[in-house]
């Protein structure tokens, strides 16, 4: 490399230590040379050789100066000439031993005065250099001390006039931070850093007129630091103050803050008495997106007291885990909307409720594991929980809290003998109660809540009331969803009891297996269902049933119910009314689409009185075909469909059952779906569909369809198990082709039009009342 005299800029990965050859000192023209690492080698460069090197600019490093065995050497470098240099790092390795050259080293490796960063790291000498510090540097803005560990003090470096960030780390030596070392009185020092000084106990602090721009100011890992005055530094904006164990937190002691009216962050951890201390953003001006917080963590009381008398403007507060805390002086705290404490079983509810509900910015409340209360929760959605507190607490939370309460949950409250549920104003967005739930109640209980509230309830869940039988529906005006579960002797005596807003009834479980309704059929067929309920490995049923439904997703609110397995589900539309005008189509066909893995997930399935025209989105992949359970399928009075849903592919459907489809034209076998004889012939069908369809299909039933035409697109290896086909009702269908090998019964009723049958193959045959004209 010596022979490239005209060589501008040398870059070398940062990754690596590299060793330069002898007669590298001939470039000396070079500009851009990253660093230089002085060698114990005969055959590599001396740090000499950096004599005439005068033009290195931007960054530059002289690493391994442990190595250095003369120093002569470092005289020869030269650096004070080296004007363009503006950032300088001399560094030691960490883990060697000191040399007794390494004080006159540092000394003899004075850079430029032009100098604007210097990071020292490694140095093993027991003081500082005389120019460390000079007036002269007066561009110095940087200056970075690591693992100086034997001075045991620290150089001047309050007299730099532009110095803006100071970080010392690892003066292990040092005990006390005197005068000299604020002497300049640091004008534009901007950040402080002060770590792992271990033996480091305290400083004597700014004086008037010092550091007045220091803004930032992190001290940690000083593990014998007993006292640190932050008097005079009222521009501090940031501090933090981490594992010092014997520094104590207190005013009048030897940390203190209430004099920092610019802070806006304050972290301390692990400090004498402190755990964590944690306030953000807590000036009178901060903005919406940074609202002002508090956190307070194994805390004592004196501790607790001084930072919230200091901190006067903030809007969140939690505190956790203060074993010793017994109260908290909240009065001051206007602009507080969020309270959370926790594990603080020495303070009492009763010392802090008070407080509480005389707070006009309070929103939301969390308390859990303190004297008097296990759990106080008030949300932002105005939901109050109440879990393990007594009489009073309760009575006072919900009287005190009741302009914000919209929803209340009590748990565990074995000594709460009443409620004030008629001085609670229960206060909701669009004037009605957004969703009761009452678990494990009886008929006495449920009657007197609902006859309270029954003006406000628009969705009503009930669940495992074992000794509820009925509810009192002429109060309940203006119920629009009802879920009703696992209430064994629930019954309804008359649909016409129901309220004319109902859109959703919802029962699940195992009802009371007792004659229903005579006048309307849809009882008789929930009886049925009820009756089955919990008789198949566990499974429950379900019955849903739409009416005047104008808003898919109010309408299918399910909870829990989707993640059950249901052995029957049964879906009607419209079951007490015949306000089928009011049904739009397409929010019939939105509702089922939000039903559909509910559907596909039972194994008996009913569908009664659907007013959508298709079953768009239906088994659109084959995850669906193969993981469906379905073993049985009725499509009843679905009157405006115009297509089937695609079930096939089905594997474990054996019975399938249609009525009523009134608009249907034409079906497609193969995959049930629409057929036109303009667009495809049956030819074309059976060429693009090849997959057997129906594998398991034991019996098939069509009643009640007055312009069904064709039955297309079936192969002669389809329906291999069909072994009973029910054809009733049919007046306009033609053919029947390629009757299954299996078939057993084959029953035609009403097919005035049908002219023949491809059942050349069928074993035998019993026909029931077929027409004459047949």
């Amino acid at each position: 490399m010596s022979n490239l005299l005209n060589l501008r800029h040398l870059i070398l990965s940062s990754c690596y230590t590299i060793e330069y050859p002898v007669g590298i000192g001939k470039l000396t023209d070079i500009q851009t040379m990253p660093s230089f690492y002085v060698s114990s080698q005969d055959n590599r460069a001396k740090l000499g050789e950096l004599k005439d090197i005068n033009n290195i600019r931007g960054e530059f490093a002289i690493e391994g100066l442990q190595s250095l065995a003369d120093v002569n050497e470092a005289k020869k470098a030269c650096l004070h000439k080296k004007k363009d240099i503006q950032s300088l790092h001399l560094g030691w390795n960490y883990w060697t031993a000191s040399s007794y050259i390494d004080e006159e080293v540092l000394e003899s490796l004075k850079p430029s005065v032009k100098l604007k960063s210097l990071k020292i790291s490694g140095f093993k000498g027991p003081s500082y250099p005389s120019w460390l510090g000079d007036r002269s540097f007066s561009r110095m803005g940087t200056v970075k001390l690591k693992h100086c560990e034997k001075w045991i003090s620290l150089p001047p470096l309050g007299q730099l006039p532009s110095l803006k960030s100071l970080y010392i780390s690892e003066a292990r030596a040092v005990e006390y931070i005197g005068s000299e070392f604020f002497s300049g009185g640091f004008p534009q020092l901007e950040e402080l850093t002060l770590r792992e000084m271990d033996n480091w106990k305290s400083w004597c602090g700014a004086q008037k007129r010092e550091c007045p721009k220091l803004k930032k100011l992190s001290i940690s890992g000083c593990k014998d630091l007993e006292s640190l005055s932050l008097i005079n530094l009222g521009a501090l904006e940031d501090i933090c103050i981490f594992g010092c164990p014997k520094l104590q937190f207190m005013s009048g002691n030897s940390l203190e803050l209430s004099h920092l009216q610019c802070a806006q962050t304050i972290k301390i951890k692990d400090i004498y008495q402190v755990g964590l201390i944690d306030a953000s953003h807590f000036s009178t001006d901060a903005s919406l997106e940074n609202q002002p917080r508090l956190k307070l963590k194994d805390v004592s009381q004196r501790e607790a007291e001084y930072m919230l008398g200091m901190c006067s403007y903030i809007c969140q507060l939690t505190v956790k885990r203060c074993l010793n805390l017994t109260s908290l002086p909240l009065g001051n705290q206007r602009a507080l909307e969020y309270v959370a404490i926790t594990e603080c079983p020495q303070l009492r509810i009763t010392s802090i409720s008070p407080q509480l509900w005389q707070l006009p910015s309070l929103q939301k409340i969390y308390v859990n594991d303190i004297n008097g209360a296990e759990t106080i929760n008030l949300s932002e959605t105005s939901h109050m929980e109440l879990t393990n507190v007594d009489q009073l607490m309760a009575s006072s939370f919900l009287l005190n809290f009741s302009h914000m309460i919209r929803q209340v949950t009590i748990t565990r409250c074995a000594n709460l003998t009443s409620l004030p549920l008629m001085e609670l104003e229960l206060r909701v967005s669009s004037g009605s109660l957004q969703l009761p739930q009452f678990t494990n109640v009886d008929q006495l209980e449920a009657s007197f809540l609902l006859h309270e509230f029954c003006h406000t309830i628009r969705r009503l869940t009930i669940t495992r009331c074992a000794y509820l039988t009925s509810l009192p529906w002429t109060d309940l005006t203006t119920l629009e969803y009802l879920a009703i579960s696992e209430c064994p002797l629930f019954q309804l005596l008359d649909a016409e009891q129901l309220p004319l807003t109902l859109q959703v009834l919802c029962i699940y479980g195992n009802p009371y297996e007792r004659e229903q309704c005579n006048r309307h059929q849809h009882f008789q067929r929930l009886k049925q269902v009820q009756q089955c309920s919990n008789k198949e490995g566990g499974e429950h049923n379900l019955y849903l049933v739409f009416r005047n439904v104008h808003n898919a997703s109010k309408a299918v609110y399910l909870g829990s119910l989707e993640h059950m397995k249901i052995h029957t589900l049964e879906i009607e539309w419209d079951c007490c009314t015949n306000h089928r005008s009011n049904v739009v189509d397409s929010v019939a066909e939105e509702v089922f689409g939000k039903l559909y893995s509910l559907c596909i997930s039972s194994k008996k399935l009913v569908i009664r009185g659907y007013t959508g025209s298709g079953f768009a989105g239906w088994f659109a992949s084959w995850y669906d075909f193969f993981h469906s359970r379905l073993t049985s399928v009725s499509l009843l009075q679905c009157s405006k469909c115009e297509i089937l849903p695609a079930l096939s592919q089905l594997p474990f459907l054996q019975e399938l059952y249609v009525e009523g489809a009134s608009n249907l034209e034409s079906v497609v076998h193969n995959y049930l779906l629409p057929y036109d004889d303009d667009d495809m012939s049956e030819r074309k069908w059976q060429a693009t569909y090849t997959n057997i369809a129906f594998p398991r299909l034991q019996k098939l039933e069509f009643h009640d369809m007055p312009v069904w035409k064709e039955l297309l697109g079936t192969k002669e290896d389809d329906f291999p198990f069909l072994q009973k086909l029910i054809l009733k009702q049919c007046p306009r269908l033609r053919a029947l082709p390629h009757l299954p090998l299996r078939l057993e019964e084959l029953i035609l009723e009403g097919c005035e039009e049908l002219r023949s049958l491809s059942s050349s193959k069928v074993s035998w045959v019993i026909f029931e009342a077929v027409i004459e004209e047949f």
